[in-house]
């Protein structure tokens, strides 16, 4: 295992040598090998986030059935918005689905 010191630099080729050198404890020599990798850029983590709504906050005047929308900042598997979407008032929780 070689461990490099500092961190590989993005969009950088590096190139591996194995040479032959190498002996096992039986003192049987390794065959030479190379091969090339590219380290890639590492996106950063962004919390997705609500882009919209409807009804918008404070909305007065909203229909006594509404469909509730709400859209994110990326596509959210549907089994996570059903955990993680709750609608409440002030007697508790309000029966529905998504």
């Amino acid at each position: 295992t070689f461990i490099p010191s500092a961190d590989l630099e993005n969009d950088n080729v590096y190139e591996v040598s194995i040479g032959s050198a190498a002996t096992s404890a039986r003192e049987i020599k390794a065959t030479s090998f190379d091969f090339s990798t590219a380290v890639a850029p590492v996106e950063p983590v962004v919390p997705i986030t609500v882009t919209s709504h409807t009804p918008r906050h404070d909305a007065t005047g909203v229909a006594i059935n509404p469909s509730i929308e709400v859209n994110f900042s990326e596509t959210i598997e549907s089994s996570e918005v059903q955990a993680t979407i709750n609608v409440r008032n002030a007697q508790g929780a309000v029966a529905g689905s998504t």
